[in-house]
């Protein structure tokens, strides 16, 4: 279920009388004047535009201590060899293994399932990285760090059963990989 203020044409979607039903909230972003109830599948709903913006600003601080980092301020200024950026490139591979794995669980449920979409898919893309950067026989050449390992068991924990969880990990990754990836791609060919 999700709530749409008064006015919007919606086609093929059929409209319900507003009910004085109790508000949920299971996002945090607070009652607006919401007046109709709409039925869409979870697939169907919108993302609220706002999430990126408050996610974004809510954690600019980890940001900012990231990008102080020495191997990511190296790779930012391309003094980053070729090998170390595969061996990041493999660990988003076994990262986004898990997230996409527990996307495809994760699609139909009501609060999980409107951030699930395919444009985000990365394993076909990094595979094909890994295949340009360490050639035909990448699978066995790759290991996941003890770091990524821990993480991948805790995404296994929390998001394939838990909206939340698989909400905060995925959406929050994809964020993150997809605006800093622009940055790395420019610092990559430059």
């Amino acid at each position: 279920v999700m709530l749409l203020a008064p006015g919007p044409r919606l086609s093929g979607i059929r409209l319900l009388a507003a009910r004085a039903a109790p508000w949920h909230d299971p996002l945090g972003f607070g009652k607006a004047n919401l007046t109709t109830e709409v039925r869409v599948s979870a697939a169907q709903q919108p993302v609220r535009s706002d999430f990126a913006v408050r996610l974004r600003t809510e954690t600019r601080p980890d940001h900012e201590h990231v990008q102080s980092l020495p191997f990511l301020r190296a790779l930012l200024a391309g003094e980053l060899e070729a090998d170390a950026y595969a061996v990041m490139l493999a660990q988003h591979y076994f990262t986004y293994q898990v997230l996409e794995a527990a996307a495809d669980t994760m699609r139909t449920d009501r609060i999980a399932g409107p951030f699930v979409s395919d444009r985000l898919r990365r394993v076909p893309q990094l595979e094909a990285d890994l295949h340009h950067w360490l050639g035909p026989d990448w699978r066995e050449v790759i290991r996941p760090s003890a770091a990524t390992e821990r993480y991948c068991a805790r995404l296994r924990e929390v998001c394939f059963d838990w909206p939340g969880g698989f909400v905060a990990h995925h959406y929050t990754r994809c964020l993150a990989d997809l605006s800093g990836g622009q940055v790395i791609r420019r610092a990559m060919h430059d």
